[in-house]
C-alpha cells in the first residue's frame, strides 16, 4: 500500500515507468495499491490506515510524506504527537513501513526532530554534485538490531529496482 499526500498516483507511476518499473502490473494482480489523500481532509490518518491494513491484509506500507503533517497541525507538539501515533500504529500492525520526509538543510536528519527517535531505521538519500557531475548516494544512519556499514554508498536506479554500490564512497566523491 502506497499512500501519497503530495503527488497524484498517475504522476508517481509515470515517474516509476521512466526506470522501467510497471506498477500497473502489480495493481492488477492485487499486490500493490496507491492512493492519494488530501492532507487538509485527513484529520486522523492513523485510524483509517489501521482499518485499511487490517481489511486489505497489507504487509508493507509507504507513507509519502510525513512532512505534510505540518500543513494540518501547526503546533510542533501536535505534529510530534501525531507522528508518534502513526508510527506506533504501523509498528503494532506488524507491517514493514517506509515513511518519507523531506529534510531541511540546516536540520540534518528530520523536519520535526522526533522521526529518527521513534523509528527503527533512518536511511538518508543524497544527491551530490561535484564538478558538474551528479550522483545519488545512500547512507544508513540507524538500523535497530542490525549491524550496518558506515558511510555513503552509490545508489543506482535500474530497471530491476534500486541497487546499492559496494564502494564505501560514491564514485563522485573520489
Amino acid at each position: 500500500m502506497y499512500i501519497t499526500f503530495e503527488e497524484m498516483p498517475d504522476e508517481i507511476k509515470a515517474d516509476a515507468n521512466t526506470f522501467g518499473w510497471d506498477f500497473d502490473k502489480y495493481e492488477k494482480n492485487g499486490k500493490f495499491s496507491i492512493t492519494h489523500k488530501d492532507p487538509f481532509q485527513v484529520t486522523d490518518i492513523t485510524t483509517r490506515l489501521q482499518n485499511e491494513i487490517r481489511q486489505g491484509k497489507i504487509s508493507r506500507v509507504v507513507v509519502d510524506s510525513t512532512s505534510l503533517l505540518g500543513l494540518y497541525f501547526k503546533d510542533p507538539h501536535d505534529i510530534r504527537r501525531e507522528l508518534y501515533k502513526l508510527i506506533s500504529a504501523l509498528k503494532a500492525s506488524g507491517t514493514t513501513s517506509l515513511l518519507t520526509a523531506e529534510v531541511p538543510q540546516h536540520n540534518g536528519i528530520s523536519r520535526y526532530g522526533v522521526e529518527e527517535y521513534v523509528t527503527d531505521a533512518v536511511i538518508v538519500l543524497y544527491d551530490i554534485g561535484i564538478g558538474g557531475e551528479r550522483g545519488s548516494n545512500i547512507q544508513v544512519r540507524k538500523m535497530r538490531r542490525t549491524k550496518i556499514e558506515k558511510g555513503y554508498f552509490p545508489l543506482l536506479f535500474t530497471k530491476n529496482g534500486l541497487k546499492v554500490g559496494k564502494e564505501g564512497i560514491s564514485v563522485l566523491m573520489k
